[in-house]
């Protein structure tokens, strides 16, 4: 099925107009790199962690959980594909997953030339919503003019070191009853394992992972080229 990227991208913004709860998880460049278990030539720190993959446990144990997610087939869970690249990798990454067409979309949805209307339309839908958030070390959340009700903070190389934080989120959800509450989620490879076992866990909130859309709102500055609005950037077309 043919996708249109800023349709795509509207498409989940009217689903946050309806509170009408789903997860985003994205399986771009270091994902892939993870899947293909390092086979590939590929700058690791990416992903915050370098390491021999044939000889370690961590990256086993994280690239199945990663495998588990891309493998989900649950009806609201959105999986994006990678458009940026070649379209043996869209292809590849696609041979991940099992998911139905309906709930595939693009991994960089919320970058590029839609970054602009992530700013303008989707991040004001945020704001008509109780937002929990998971960001890196050093994002300041009380930066965001959002109504944030709760803030867990990722490790370096989160891949590996902030998997406890998956039962410490799981607690406070049972905890506090929390439902139909925003999720924004940051930590690459991290942040589709987390949102796999928080959906599986409990399906009535939002899981989104924003990348690093808001990083300079979270006082973290320029941190990629699609934040730069001094750059001209691509639209992203869908690969049939």
């Amino acid at each position: 099925m043919k996708k249109d990227f800023k349709c795509e991208l509207y498409k989940f913004i009217n689903l946050l107009k309806q509170k009408k709860n789903f997860a985003f998880v994205r399986i771009s460049d270091a994902e892939g790199h993870i899947l293909r278990g390092g086979n590939v030539e590929f700058d690791d720190y990416r992903i915050g962690h370098n390491w021999g993959w044939k000889n370690d446990d961590a990256h086993f144990k994280s690239r199945e959980l990663l495998l588990n997610t891309s493998l989900c087939e649950d009806n609201n869970f959105y999986i994006g594909l990678p458009t940026h690249g070649d379209k043996t990798f869209f292809d590849e990454m696609k041979g991940f997953t099992k998911q139905k067409d309906e709930f595939l979309t693009f991994a960089l949805l919320f970058m590029d030339t839609n970054h602009q209307y992530f700013i303008t339309d989707m991040y004001a839908e945020f704001k008509n919503w109780e937002v929990i958030g998971v960001f890196r070390d050093g994002a300041d959340s009380n930066r965001l003019d959002l109504n944030v009700i709760k803030t867990f903070k990722i490790q370096h190389s989160a891949y590996v070191n902030s998997l406890y934080l998956i039962d410490e989120i799981k607690q406070y959800i049972k905890e506090n009853h929390i439902k139909n509450k925003l999720f924004l989620i940051t930590g690459g490879p991290f942040a589709n394992i987390l949102i796999y076992k928080l959906f599986k866990f409990e399906k009535e909130n939002t899981y989104i992972d924003i990348g690093s859309a808001l990083d300079y709102k979270l006082g973290l500055g320029i941190t990629k080229s699609f934040l730069d609005s001094t750059i001209t950037h691509k639209y992203q077309y869908w690969f049939e």
